[in-house]
């Protein structure tokens, strides 16, 4: 409009005749908008307004190609916009995982039939024994360097319940039915039986009680790779996991009145002797290492999916102890043929001689790995609340059932008639073994996140 305003004049006056004579009419007035404030009487005109008016043929402005209307009023899809990082967070989650059973491969006792052959795979033993669902806590804490998230740090531990189970068989007061012990004599590999409870002659009990403790923490740099639309980060830090578990294995008997056992070298035992025979098995493993892991998460309004992936390696130190016990403590007379001595200790059980026991300890290369599918709601700017899956596997640990060799040195087991305290005779059965296997924790993760 302005420059219509001052080219139209200049146009007219250099066409305009030079006549002196004659008049020349007065050119027609153009109205001159004003740039950068309102028209006088009215707002100011649109620049598609200004044109259509300079040049009447050109199309509205809905009509113009290429020019995207927006209504009044309209915004931005936001839905899947990344919310901003915060400073520090706090997260407390609820843990319910099942783990792995644990292996005991060898029958720890068996009923006895007439054929005088027990029957497999056995009451206890020869099969997985599990443990019921452990439940815990772990706490995550961590915040950012900077507002963009290019630089943080975060640390967490978890730590499950202790669990104990106890399994048993056990006759009843006249002996019944008839329990045994199998193992594999060292000398020739046959198969030796040692009595838990025999019919008329010895009441007897044998339980297996297994327990466990799990706990482990990690800290790491987190480094942002992407921000736009969702987020990506990369992981790099320590982890710690730590691994406790025990085997019990606890045989009680007691010869009925009037009837006789054979002890062996002890001679017979009469009626009313008791005795006990414990073997323990308690294992250890505890890994100290590195692990590196990526975090994507992707959002829609206040909800948001976040999927974790992390492995790792490092130093497992595995220990295995094995400690064993015989106590055989007699009535008057429960000790006919002998001497009338009081009793009888040996540091011998039936699966722990001299051979295995004591404690030993190796370090082993381990790795690790973890994968979490977390899904999350943002109920307020500063809390939100998750669930979601997790599985951790850790590989070549060793478990109490794994430690229990079945072959022994017969002649070093009490009660038993082979048996010769002192100095081994024969094969150094059982051996420490240190057979491993895998542990794979997985299950629900319940939390809740406070942020700032």
């Amino acid at each position: 409009g302005f420059l219509m305003g001052v080219v139209v004049p200049l146009s007219l006056a250099a066409v305009a005749p030079a006549q002196t004579e004659e008049l020349v009419p007065p050119p027609t007035p153009v109205t001159v908008h004003s740039v950068g404030g309102p028209m006088p009487g009215g707002p100011m005109p649109s620049v598609s307004e200004l044109a259509h008016e300079v040049n009447p043929g050109l199309p509205p402005e809905s009509e113009v190609v290429g020019l995207p209307q927006m209504e009044p009023g309209h915004k931005p899809d936001e839905s899947h916009k990344v919310p901003p990082l915060p400073c520090v967070f706090a997260e407390a989650d609820w843990i319910y995982w099942w783990l792995s059973s644990a292996r005991v491969p060898v029958p720890l006792v068996a009923f006895l039939p007439p054929g005088n052959q027990p029957e497999a795979p056995g009451i206890l033993g020869g099969n997985p024994a599990g443990f019921d669902v452990f439940s815990g806590a772990r706490l995550r804490v961590g915040g950012w360097f900077d507002p963009e998230g290019d630089w943080g740090v975060e640390g967490s531990g978890f730590l499950l319940a202790r669990q104990q189970r106890t399994l048993g068989a056990l006759s009843d007061s006249g002996g019944n039915p008839s329990l045994v012990r199998p193992f594999l004599d060292a000398s020739d590999l046959q198969t030796v039986l040692v009595p838990v409870s025999v019919p008329g002659v010895l009441v007897g009990t044998l339980t297996a009680t297994a327990a466990l403790n799990y706990e482990g923490a990690e800290a790491n740099v987190v480094a942002g790779l992407v921000r736009q639309g969702w987020r990506l980060d990369a992981l790099a830090g320590y982890r710690f996991l730590d691994l406790r578990e025990s085997l019990n294995i606890l045989q009680q008997g007691q010869v009925l009145p009037g009837a006789v056992l054979d002890g062996g070298p002890l001679g017979p035992l009469g009626g009313g002797t008791s005795f006990l025979i414990g073997d323990r098995f308690h294992t250890t493993n505890e890994f100290n290492g590195c692990q590196v892991g990526l975090r994507a998460q992707c959002f829609y309004q206040a909800v948001d999916l976040q999927l974790v992936g992390k492995i790792g390696v490092g130093d497992n130190r595995q220990e295995v102890q094995a400690v064993g016990a015989t106590f055989v403590t007699p009535t008057p007379g429960g000790l006919a043929a002998a001497g009338g001595q009081a009793g009888f200790t040996s540091a011998n059980g039936l699966l722990v001689q001299p051979s295995n026991a004591g404690t030993f300890g190796r370090d082993r290369a381990s790795l690790i790995s973890e994968i979490a599918l977390i899904g999350g709601a943002q109920v307020t700017p500063h809390v939100r609340l998750t669930v979601g899956y997790s599985a951790l596997y850790w590989g070549g640990v060793v478990r109490p059932g794994d430690q229990i060799d079945p072959v022994i040195n017969s002649s070093q087991v009490p009660l038993n008639p082979a048996f010769r305290p002192g100095a081994v005779q024969g094969p150094a059965r059982p051996a420490t073994l240190f057979r491993t296997s895998d542990l794979w924790a997985q299950g629900l993760v319940l939390g809740v996140e406070l942020s700032y």
